[in-house]
């Protein structure tokens, strides 16, 4: 985001091609972010859609961001909360909140918080099945982080970054299956940038016999209003 400017739009578009483990054939996630900056506070709503589910295509993934930037002892630091709704099926669906504390250097950066996650029965479950208790299941406080190095500073036109994280936009991780992530980036004018991404997810970490989960390709733009 500009810091010219006190008030500014942007959005964001992006397509994911990529395969795992779990299906048998690749799958396709569109996704548009709209973001909305005024001096130190910024808001990102965003949509992602799963064109590659057999049923419920339609509903998309809800994402919505605020985050707060802060200055102490000369160093700046920014507080991110957080709201994150994925409907797996017409049955269940997963709910998110948490927070984040980020800070940055030139070429780092690093990202800590915690997140409560809750997997829920639509109320189509609930009524075919005759459900008459809490059929809720918490996961309480797990832990998400995300740390990344670019070769240039943020200032340049553009950039490649190399990330360690078990968060994106749309998907949270357990703590224990981080994803890695490579970055390009370049801008084409102040108000314009492409990027392109390679995102690696193993089935687990810190583990010697572990085995690749899967691969995906992102592509994307970003537009400053």
């Amino acid at each position: 985001m500009s810091t010219s400017l006190r008030a500014q739009f942007g959005i964001t578009l992006y397509e994911d091609i990529g395969s795992h483990n779990a299906v048998t054939s690749p799958f396709f996630k569109t996704a548009t972010i709209v973001s909305f900056q005024y001096d130190d506070n910024m808001i990102f709503m965003g949509n992602q859609w799963n064109f590659s589910k057999q049923t419920y295509a339609f509903v998309p993934d809800v994402f919505i961001n605020y985050t707060k930037s802060f200055a102490f002892r000369k160093q700046v630091f920014d507080v991110q909360a957080f709201f994150l709704y994925v409907p797996f099926s017409q049955f269940l669906y997963e709910l998110d909140w948490g927070v984040l504390a980020g800070y940055s250097l030139q070429r780092l950066r690093f990202k800590l918080g915690t997140h409560i996650r809750m997997f829920g029965l639509t109320r189509a479950a609930i009524e075919d099945n005759a459900f008459t208790d809490n059929r809720n299941i918490f996961e309480h406080f797990n832990m998400i982080y995300q740390i990344s190095y670019y070769v240039n500073r943020p200032n340049r036109g553009w950039n490649i970054g190399f990330t360690l994280t078990n968060i994106d936009y749309f998907t949270i991780n357990q703590e224990t299956n981080p994803i890695f992530n490579m970055q390009i980036s370049c801008d084409v004018n102040p108000s314009f940038s492409l990027f392109l991404e390679g995102w690696y997810k193993s089935a687990g970490a810190f583990n010697l016999s572990v085995n690749p989960f899967g691969f995906f390709i992102r592509s994307g733009c970003l537009c400053k209003i």
